[in-house]
């Protein structure tokens, strides 16, 4: 009994059993050290678990479990993290004594894998996309997609972006917050730390991004607001935060089917990808700092990496595909040289 009441009171995740599962899961999501965006995720993840959440622990079985992930489907990430959350919640349970089994024993694993697919823009698509950008109605947030190219921004902190952050005169700026909408209210827009060991971030910016920012202060009459140092640099027409959703489809899709048919045009063998999410932007900007000869240190101190082994395993070699087509024009050569030599 001393042992199961140790355990009890060392527990994370355990409690009544008799209480909903959505107080567990609750309680789970709402980790004090979990960062802002991570609570948001698992926000998201236990409205997948509503109709589960409303039976008791005690009652929850293994096929419920199994409906549940399954009705989830397709969602691989979030079937997976619902997992995980379950898991964690039942096997504590389970051994402070509170429950006579663990049905995550019986429920069957969730199975996912991040798919392999390019998730930057090449450097032609570049070009194209840069060219719908200078076109009503795209280019009235033309410097949005410009500064995140050259810092490396993710979208919810260009959305969280003010004008106390931009110090245009110098050439820089600090990242200080995401934009966020939490998942009980998806409506009110805040602004949540981007990381929790890492305050804030200065970024030098290019002579071209810095004129990008000025035109687009004096378009949308923000330039001499001095006064207002909340003020977002980036909003929708009506002037309030950005929604990322709206702006998806809205802004971000015909911008990209604008740009697919600009490259049409030009070269009509060409395919330019139109399924791109905006965060291929961060990407693409960490390729573009590697073939101009940035070092991949540098490049991690741009994108908030706390260490440059998460931007090696989660970026690829930008100069990768320019060896292969090295390679390929090597091999080509050689190939045509045989062909004559006949």
């Amino acid at each position: 009994m001393e042992e199961a009441l140790d355990k009890l009171l060392g527990a994370r995740f355990a409690g009544d059993a008799t209480a909903p599962l959505q107080k567990f899961l609750d309680g789970y999501a709402n980790r004090p050290e979990l960062a802002p965006k991570t609570r948001e995720f698992y926000g998201h993840v236990k409205s997948h678990l509503a109709k589960l959440g409303s039976k008791p622990l005690i009652d929850v079985e293994w096929f419920d479990v199994t409906q549940t992930l399954d009705e989830i489907g397709g969602r691989g990430r979030t079937a997976q993290a619902a997992r995980s959350m379950l898991a964690s919640i039942f096997e504590e349970n389970f051994a402070c004594g509170m429950l006579p089994r663990n049905p995550m024993k019986a429920a069957k694993p969730v199975k996912y894998r991040r798919a392999n697919k390019q998730r930057a823009f090449t450097m032609e698509e570049v070009g194209f996309l840069l060219e719908a950008l200078h076109q009503p109605p795209f280019n009235r947030l033309e410097a949005m997609v410009i500064l995140a190219l050259t810092t490396s921004m993710g979208p919810a902190e260009l959305y969280g972006l003010r004008r106390c952050d931009l110090n245009l005169g110098a050439g820089e700026l600090t990242v200080n917050h995401n934009l966020i909408r939490p998942a009980e209210n998806e409506y009110r827009a805040m602004l949540a730390p981007t990381k929790e060991e890492q305050r804030e971030r200065p970024l030098a910016l290019p002579e071209g991004t810095v004129a990008a920012l000025r035109e687009h202060l004096r378009r949308e009459g923000k330039l001499l607001a001095e006064g207002d140092g909340s003020e977002f640099v980036f909003t929708s027409p009506d002037g309030h935060p950005i929604d990322h959703s709206n702006l998806s489809a809205k802004w971000w899709k015909p911008l990209l089917e604008k740009a697919a048919q600009i490259a049409r045009e030009a070269d009509p063998l060409f395919r330019f990808r139109t399924n791109m999410g905006m965060y291929a932007l961060r990407h693409t900007a960490q390729a573009i700092g590697s073939r101009s000869g940035v070092g991949m240190d540098v490049i991690a101190e741009r994108m908030g990496h706390a260490s440059i082994e998460t931007t090696k395993r989660h970026y690829f070699d930008a100069h990768a595909l320019d060896r292969q087509r090295d390679a390929a024009d090597r091999i080509g050569a050689y190939l045509t040289s045989l062909r004559r030599a006949q």
